[in-house]
């Protein structure tokens, strides 16, 4: 994708998911958009930290919510790697990754999906309340450019569901356009390379 579509999609986004009325509706407006932004994109995760545990409260389909979730049982998997360990996961095909083999084959002989993106999911370097997983049925799927458009996707979901969770409270306002994309940078700034096999 070009830097001047991936910038024209983003603006939409961020006015897209600042209207969504509460925290639930702005998760599942960005399952529906993130196709967009990743052209090998087959299917869409969030995983939300609640309490103690991992859960994954919207996907593309129920049996990928269930997959997903399945990897906080087992104690393996991209976004739960992600949650606790990296900024961003990145896996070429899950066929061969021997970092999750049963969680992998799972997704591969369950569904198909060979690669995927997980983005973690943060407001403050010292906390994460969840991740972003994008995942394709094509081996190595995503590329460098994808990795750093996941990583602003990420920072701006992040800054959205705050925005949403602190303008449904009765004493405060909605934030500012010029707010959110002071949150976005201050963000972006901190992304890393992501974690490979």
């Amino acid at each position: 994708m070009r830097d001047d579509d991936f910038e024209r999609l983003l603006a939409d986004a961020v006015l897209d998911l600042n209207d969504q009325p509460d925290p639930p509706h702005t998760l599942q407006r960005l399952i529906e958009m993130a196709p967009e932004f990743f052209p090998s994109c087959d299917f869409v995760g969030i995983s939300l930290v609640q309490r103690d545990r991992i859960t994954t409260p919207v996907a593309s389909n129920e049996h990928l919510r269930v997959l997903d979730e399945r990897q906080y049982v087992l104690g393996e998997g991209p976004c739960r790697d992600a949650i606790r360990r990296d900024n961003v996961v990145m896996v070429d095909d899950l066929a061969t990754d021997a970092r999750w083999p049963i969680w992998g084959k799972a997704m591969v002989s369950e569904l198909g999906i060979r690669s995927s993106l997980s983005f973690r999911l943060f407001t403050r370097a010292d906390s994460s309340w969840g991740a972003l997983n994008i995942y394709s049925r094509t081996s190595y799927a995503f590329t460098e450019a994808d990795v750093v458009h996941g990583q602003t996707i990420a920072a701006m979901a992040s800054a959205s569901r705050a925005a949403v969770a602190t303008s449904s409270q009765p004493s405060s306002s909605s934030m500012s356009s010029s707010s959110m994309a002071t949150t976005i940078s201050s963000s972006t700034m901190r992304m890393r390379r992501p974690a490979r096999a």
